[in-house]
């Protein structure tokens, strides 16, 4: 499976030209456009699609929550299960660790903001404990209240883990809005769609 993006268009010419290949490019209201080639499904992409998908701070938020999702599952379930360091333990130093790299990729990637990093480091811890305390305070409870309402009884571990699942959705959901809104937001300017 190969996937080649080029989205550096300063860089394109040279990159393709050292790797042999001829890519489609054609000028376009006198401004080339540069394809991006999917070798796996041989689709093809135009680059200012790709920019204008990558434009949303949504796809932007979600492309660094599925990186810290993927390494936040990893940590969490093996604190729990080898470490046996209990719900809150597990799950709080998953997140400890998920948020130092979450603060970096959405300060620059995500969010572009150039406020000192103590300053928004200060609001992004504050926004990070608030949101991890609601979502794991509601979501012990709701799932031991739907597994009762639906008459199944699974051992605490079982409840644990899947209250820390939905913990995970609970909280990246006011997470997002959290950083959103309060820790990069600038004065005024809430823009959704950007």
């Amino acid at each position: 499976m190969t996937l080649r993006f080029y989205i550096d268009i300063s860089n394109l010419e040279n990159s393709v030209e050292k790797q042999g290949k001829k890519h489609f490019n054609e000028e376009i209201k006198g401004r080339p456009r540069y394809i991006i080639e999917n070798t796996v499904s041989n689709n093809v992409l135009p680059i200012w699609m790709v920019k204008k998908i990558m434009r949303n701070q949504a796809v932007r938020f979600i492309l660094v929550g599925i990186f810290n999702t993927i390494s936040g599952i990893f940590t969490m379930f093996c604190f729990y299960n080898f470490l046996r360091w209990g719900y809150w333990g597990s799950s709080a130093s998953s997140y400890t660790l998920g948020s130092i790299i979450s603060f970096f990729l959405n300060k620059s990637f995500t969010f572009k903001n150039h406020d000192s990093y103590l300053y928004t480091g200060i609001k992004f811890a504050v926004n990070i404990g608030i949101c991890y305390f609601i979502a794991y305070l509601i979501a012990k409870p709701l799932v031991r209240y739907l597994l009762l309402a639906m008459d199944y009884s699974f051992s605490i571990n079982i409840v644990e883990q899947l209250a820390m699942m939905v913990g995970m959705v609970l909280f990246t959901g006011l997470n997002f809005f959290g950083q959103k809104l309060y820790v990069f937001g600038q004065k005024g300017e809430h823009n959704y769609g950007e």
